[in-house]
């Protein structure tokens, strides 16, 4: 698959280093479920119980306004939504979190990455 210095590089070429890491991140952490290009078609998705939204039509799905509070509250996944039923994700502030070094410094950084990957997700919306 790509080096984590490959995907940043790329990223890096394409934008600034926050959405570099928010589709660095998409890459290595979501796009299995959610597709390389985030449309629900991951390579996992055969064998998922549940369907895989198309990430890019969030903001279509949303009135036109991209839901940027919900999908970081969805990411980060530590808060659980009692009307959105089971979860399937990852509950990825915790992962992140633990990746971070799992202390004070971590829960910053781990703002940093879920903020990055819904910047990176708000613009890659489709505007049909």
């Amino acid at each position: 698959m790509f080096t984590r210095a490959a995907l940043v590089a790329v990223g890096l070429l394409a934008g600034s280093s926050v959405m570099a890491q928010g589709r660095v991140d998409y890459l290595e952490n979501c796009s299995a479920c959610h597709g390389r290009f985030a449309a629900g078609d991951g390579p996992l998705t055969g064998v998922l119980l549940v369907p895989v939204p198309d990430l890019r039509r969030l903001s279509a799905m949303s009135g036109g306004i991209f839901p940027a509070d919900y999908v970081y509250q969805v990411i980060d996944g530590r808060e659980q939504f009692l009307s959105h039923g089971d979860r399937f994700m990852p509950v990825w502030g915790s992962e992140f979190w633990l990746q971070e070094g799992a202390d004070e410094q971590a829960e910053a950084a781990v703002g940093r990455r879920i903020q990055s990957l819904v910047d990176y997700l708000a613009s890659i919306q489709l505007t049909e």
